[in-house]
């Protein structure tokens, strides 16, 4: 490729990435004028495709964000929900996973029971998948309140919540793993290789 037709692909990329900040922005202030429009929120969850699709999930995040906060009983409201935790599970960001999870637990959207219980599993996995990272990078501090929060998380057996509470403020990385796995094994309980 010639390095000014590169050099044009950039710039027209930058472009259409810049205007399609400046719609968000045009969209939330119409969303302010007219908040009674009833396309209002499939255009904020088309916007956020957009960028979800663009892999800019901070953006996407952002306008996901608007639309459940004026619109939590829309029609798009848990498309936008599980999205923003898909964003978060791509960027291997686990701690907004959780964080995420539990507001949308409180959405009308997600009141149903198979979804607050995914939503619950899902928040275990995370505070799990959150202490592997912390084991990995030596944040013993990080790993002991991982471990509290994920036995506190749901109701668990003896033996899962005994597991979450021996972690040291070590934090070794091969037991955050087993419990990982026993968040998410049926019955609660790892596998013979944990």
């Amino acid at each position: 490729m010639h390095p000014a037709a590169k050099g044009g692909g950039e710039k027209a990329s930058e472009s259409f990435s810049r205007a399609a900040d400046e719609y968000a922005e045009a969209l939330d202030l119409y969303a302010q004028f007219y908040p009674r429009d009833p396309e209002l929120p499939a255009m904020f969850y088309r916007q956020g495709r957009y960028y979800f699709d663009t892999s800019n999930y901070d953006s996407a995040v952002k306008i996901w964000g608007m639309l459940l906060e004026k619109f939590p009983n829309s029609e798009q409201s848990r498309d936008a929900g599980e999205t923003i935790l898909e964003s978060f599970n791509r960027a291997k960001n686990y701690e907004n996973i959780e964080t995420w999870a539990r507001r949308l637990k409180a959405l009308p959207s997600f009141s149903a029971r198979p979804q607050q219980e995914k939503l619950d599993a899902l928040i275990v996995v995370a505070v799990f998948k959150h202490g592997e990272q912390a084991a990995a990078s030596g944040d013993a501090s990080a790993v002991e309140d991982t471990s509290i929060r994920g036995a506190a998380q749901r109701p668990m057996n003896q033996w899962d919540r005994d597991r979450c509470m021996a972690l040291s403020p070590t934090g070794k990385q091969h037991r955050l793993r087993g419990l990982g796995r026993a968040a998410r094994a049926p019955g609660g309980r790892p596998s013979a290789s944990s």
